[in-house]
C-alpha cells in the first residue's frame, strides 16, 4: 500500500508541535530533530508493563 506521497508505506509516527500535528512521513522527518515531541513504536509497547519496557531508550512518564 503506498500513501498519498507514493511512499511504499505510511509510518505509524506522530509528531506534535506548538502550530501544527504532522503524522506519518513528516513526523518521522522530525523525530531526530524534537524527539520530545515525536512519539513513534508506540503500538509495540501496548498491553505490556512498564517493567517489561525498562530497557527500551524510550521516555516514559511517571504516574
Amino acid at each position: 500500500m503506498r500513501a498519498q506521497s507514493g511512499q511504499p508505506s505510511l509510518p505509524s509516527v506522530v509528531h506534535y508541535g506548538a502550530e501544527s500535528t504532522q503524522v506519518g512521513g513528516a513526523a518521522l522527518a522530525l523525530a531526530n530533530e524534537q524527539p520530545e515531541n515525536t512519539i513513534a513504536s508506540a503500538k509495540r509497547m501496548l498491553g505490556r508493563a512498564r517493567e517489561d519496557v525498562a530497557d527500551d531508550p524510550y521516555a516514559t512518564l511517571n504516574d
